[in-house]
């Protein structure tokens, strides 16, 4: 019998990722026929068909198939196994992958598309739930909530609860403050999301274009990765009944991601890598 909550989870990741596909925007495809009838009549020793002497667009499509294969190839995997490639390419409840370009962003998911005030959060294109208590978000999920006890970053403006995921997630907004400038992509300063991440794997995605670094961390001893460069894209492709969602993606600011225990916590902001870190030292 599958195990319950991770059913399907691969199936699902390819269903999202031939989605997301279709959001890259291609460059136009050039006339592969006259190049390669060109090619047959180039001299032997001419005829070389290297991968990056192929034109952009056709490695991009090369790429983009590389990445769905891999996607069909896990699908093939045992639950056990399919877990272990998951938690590879990023921690329970979070997959992360490289695509050869980003998606296009709905002008209405733009970061400041909706905001009402300067360091106000737009509930709906970050996903953040419904606005609680810090004592409420205890009260509603099963799991200890963690929580900065840093010194100069305070008390967190405002606390959120929502599913997805499963169990729920419980998000803590900081709005900009000195030492924690205003990040553009989320409109606050900082802001730190957590759940239980052994209840289902693969909910969140996490798309790293061309401009953006990945690398591993530690965090009080756990293994974390930390991306930063140019903005990366968030995409929720599974619910919590199992089930493909078709949200428009996000750009996030730097992240740094870990888990403790079996929660997982999730970090993002306009601040530098030993500043995160330094914040998730703090978090308990």
């Amino acid at each position: 019998m599958a195990e319950p909550g991770r059913a399907g989870s691969a199936q699902n990741l390819q269903e999202a990722l031939h989605e997301l596909g279709d959001r890259i925007a291609y460059p136009p495809t050039p006339p592969i026929v006259v190049a390669v009838r060109s090619r047959l009549a180039a001299p032997p020793g001419a005829r070389r068909f290297p991968l990056f002497s192929l034109p952009a667009g056709i490695r991009l499509a090369c790429a983009v198939l590389a990445l769905l294969l891999v996607a069909g190839v896990g699908m093939a995997l045992s639950p056990a196994a399919r877990t272990t490639v998951a938690e590879r390419l990023g921690l329970p409840g979070i997959a992360i992958m490289h695509l050869p370009a980003l998606p296009s962003l709905d002008a209405s998911r733009a970061p400041g598309a909706d905001a009402t005030a300067v360091g106000a959060p737009d509930r709906e294109r970050l996903g953040l739930g419904e606005p609680v208590t810090l004592a409420e978000a205890r009260s509603r999920v099963a799991y200890r909530v963690l929580v900065p006890t840093l010194p100069e970053l305070g008390a967190p403006d405002e606390v959120y609860v929502g599913e997805p995921p499963r169990g729920g997630q419980v998000a803590l907004v900081y709005r900009e403050r000195p030492g924690v400038p205003l990040a553009p992509e989320t409109d606050i300063g900082v802001l730190l999301t957590q759940f239980d991440g052994s209840l289902v794997i693969g909910q969140f995605g996490k798309g790293l274009g061309p401009g953006t670094q990945l690398e591993g961390v530690q965090v009080a001893g756990a293994n974390g990765y930390w991306m930063e460069g140019a903005p990366h894209v968030v995409f929720r492709y599974q619910d919590g009944a199992g089930v493909v969602r078709s949200e428009p993606t996000r750009l996030a600011a730097n992240v740094l991601l870990w888990q403790r225990g079996d929660l997982v916590l999730r970090l993002e902001g306009a601040i530098a890598k030993d500043q995160a870190l330094r914040i998730a030292a703090w978090v308990g």
